[in-house]
């Protein structure tokens, strides 16, 4: 399921792209959406990561927040989705987050975003539950809750196509015992009710913020002002009635849910009202009401937050439909008044000619409001538990790195800390058929697997170091269904740009395959790189020198034929008889197709585990291909690698001999043809330097 998510989101973001870019919720900031922050997030690894997508939602979780940035020094991130959320979030929580916009859910973005901050927690307001989000926080062990939870009639319509999502939440904090309900219907396991954060914030603007709003808009305190709040297109009729009855004797303040409505609304209303087409003025101008009318109640909405009047002190009328905030209006129950949409202008009226009855329900409204209070921290103490909680023991761990031979041993070292991490595991290495046998020398692995029959899932952990079409399949295949899947990154933009300038992506593969296992283990503390060769082995590889009459003293093992045209050294045998000159018994090694070139001891076809054990006999290992000087690094042998086109930077800088061509070198690897035309860099390396640097190398 989720690699059809991930296919059917590629899809559809590539078909909305203009649309996200240029919508004014939605448009800004295009490099985060794609999850690159340029290392902004470093700072804050190993916190607690929100995830708002609006400025309501951002207002939602405010209080925890504060209280995780204190607890945590500072390392809480804030990802919204909306630009007023975004500007809210910088506003009010820029000093104690570092404040970003929400990732798209696809194309690796949420991998990524989730790679560079490294959270412990992962915590969606109300339930915005983003698959991709929550797929890439639980691959890197975070735990995933939901706040405010609030499940809607049409998420229960489609609870068939959320299940595989909710299963991989690990908590989730109710409003109320209906929601709560609700989710459990949705596959939800861990369902508490705690309440609604919101009510912890709900305060009156400051004086002066309700006298800066009046003289700003010009609003009359000299009559009774009617404040109609956060209104909805459905409900602009019923409003506009309300208005045009009221007028006279009022100063009307509409106030519309969406600012950029109010040009519509401008043509149904009497002059006198004052129309705010501006975020962020509704709490001031419930400040300036005498009555406050709640929008989003006298249509399809379910209302909006009745709160917010109540703390202003002024007398509240709602309509019929407050579903959404139904444990608000159970609390509050007559302290506030209803009104049917041909009655709003006479409820309103009735409250006006009556000031005493205005001031007893205000009064009974803010004592009832208390009892909704303390929800942030019953959530704060339930996600701190969260965090705390032991990590389920992982009985059976898959690591997928079908190929190639220096990419399988260099995963050698964060095999071994995953052996360290969880020693009574089993831990399973899935490699192609060729690799099987030096596989096996990797210090850890229980079983080595060279298909998909030889799978003996499912597995609690499945770790893809390939990054392929084909080794997803097969991770997706080994997993239970919550298992958490960590998937090694590709080098993205870096390694594109040099790909693109033709120069190598210096980086230490064993470091990358040992980060990116964090926080399963901690990869601080790296084990060297080991192979264990067998007894087996050992003997297989006298015996085979035993046959073809080669003397085991003063080995030297020479590997001559590359992967790829461009790593050809061409004075190979040249070199060879220059090593026998100097003492050493030269023993050519590799496949069948091999060259011997022209050299008498020739060892080919042999299987890895007997060249392993070959090179930990040796006195010195001379290659030009990366994979069996790993082999002689694994088993403690010294090398001598000649590389041209191939980065020494990256793989051998301590022994491998090149030189200083400006265009050398142009790869990682080595290339199937040379870009300029004369495959200089190995063409020119001289045979004294490489015999020098093997008598310089080699151990007694």
């Amino acid at each position: 399921m989720s690699f059809v998510y991930r296919l059917l989101g590629a899809a559809a973001l590539v078909f909305l792209l203009p649309w996200l870019l240029f919508h004014p919720k939605l448009r800004g900031r295009f490099f985060e959406r794609l999850g690159f922050y340029g290392g902004r997030l470093a700072q804050v690894r190993g916190g607690v990561w929100f995830h708002a997508a609006s400025a309501g939602d951002v207002r939602a979780i405010r209080p925890l927040v504060e209280r995780f940035s204190a607890a945590n020094g500072g390392r809480v991130v804030v990802a919204t989705q909306t630009t007023s959320g975004f500007a809210m979030a910088a506003r009010e929580l820029g000093a104690l987050a570092v404040v970003i916009r929400t990732p798209f859910d696809a194309l690796g973005a949420p991998g990524r975003a989730m790679r560079a901050a490294r959270p412990r927690l992962v915590v969606l307001e109300y339930l915005e539950l983003w698959p991709g989000l929550v797929l890439a926080a639980k691959a890197l062990g975070a735990r995933v809750a939901v706040v405010n939870a609030r499940v809607s009639d049409k998420s229960l319509r489609v609870r068939g196509l959320l299940a595989w999502v909710a299963r991989r939440v690990d908590l989730v904090l109710a409003r109320t015992q209906d929601d709560a309900a609700s989710a459990q219907q949705l596959g939800f396991s861990d369902v508490r009710v705690v309440g609604n954060t919101k009510h912890d914030l709900v305060e009156a603007a400051p004086q002066a913020d309700i006298d800066a709003f009046c003289v700003r808009h010009r609003v009359s305190r000299a009559k009774p002002v009617v404040v109609f709040g956060s209104t909805h297109s459905d409900e602009d009729a019923v409003f506009a009635d309300a208005a045009a009855d009221l007028a006279p004797h009022v100063t009307v303040v509409w106030v519309p849910r969406y600012p950029n409505k109010a040009g519509r609304i401008r043509a149904l209303v009497p002059s006198s009202t004052i129309l705010i087409d501006t975020v962020g003025e509704l709490r001031a101008a419930y400040g300036a009401a005498t009555v406050a009318v709640v929008g989003g109640t006298f249509g399809a909405r379910g209302g909006q937050n009745p709160l917010e009047p109540v703390v202003a002190g002024c007398a509240v009328v709602h309509g019929g439909n407050l579903k959404n905030f139904s444990a608000e209006a159970e609390a509050l129950g007559d302290a506030i008044a209803e009104a049917g949409p041909s009655d709003v202008a006479r409820v309103v009226q009735a409250l006006l000619d009556d000031p005493a009855r205005r001031k007893s329900q205000s009064e009974i409204a803010r004592r009832r409001i208390k009892t909704l209070q303390g929800a942030s921290g019953r959530a704060f103490d339930a996600l701190t538990a969260l965090i705390a909680a032991p990590p389920k023991p992982l009985a059976r761990i898959l690591v997928v790195r079908l190929s190639a031979l220096g990419d399988i041993i260099l995963s050698g070292p964060a095999i071994a800390l995953l052996r360290q991490t969880y020693p009574d595991a089993v831990l399973h290495l899935l490699v192609d058929p060729p690799y099987a046998a030096i596989a096996r020398s990797i210090p850890g692995v229980s079983r080595v697997a060279t298909s998909r029959a030889d799978l003996r899932g499912p597995y609690d952990l499945v770790i893809d170091f390939q990054n392929k079409l084909r080794s997803r399949a097969l991770c997706a295949f080994a997993a239970t269904w919550n298992a958490p899947r960590i998937v090694l990154a590709k080098w993205e933009v870096a390694g594109l740009l040099n790909r693109i300038r033709r120069r190598p992506i210096v980086i230490d593969q064993r470091r990358l395959y040992a980060d990116a296992l964090s926080p399963w283990v901690d990869p601080t503390s790296l084990p060297l790189l080991r192979l264990t060769i067998t007894d087996t082995d050992r003997t297989r590889a006298r015996e085979a020198l035993a046959a073809n009459g080669i003397s085991p003293t003063r080995l030297a093992i020479v590997f001559g034929t590359p992967s790829k045209p461009t790593k050809r050294y061409p004075h190979m045998a040249a070199v060879i008889s220059a090593i026998a000159a100097n003492g050493f018994n030269p023993v050519v090694v590799g496949a069948s197709a091999d060259a011997t070139f022209g050299h008498s001891s020739t060892l080919l076809g042999l299987p890895l585990g007997v060249v392993a054990a070959l090179c930990e006999r040796a006195s010195v290992v001379v290659g030009v291909d990366t994979g069996p000087l790993h082999i002689a690094r694994a088993v403690g042998a010294p090398s001598v690698a000649l590389f041209g086109p191939t980065s020494p930077a990256r793989w051998f800088p301590e022994s491998a001999l090149s030189l200083a061509l400006s265009c050398s070198p142009c790869s990682d690897h080595g290339g199937p043809h040379c870009p300029l035309g004369h495959h200089d860099c190995m063409n020119r390396l001289p045979v004294d330097a490489i015999v020098a640097r093997v008598k310089e190398k080699a151990r007694a």
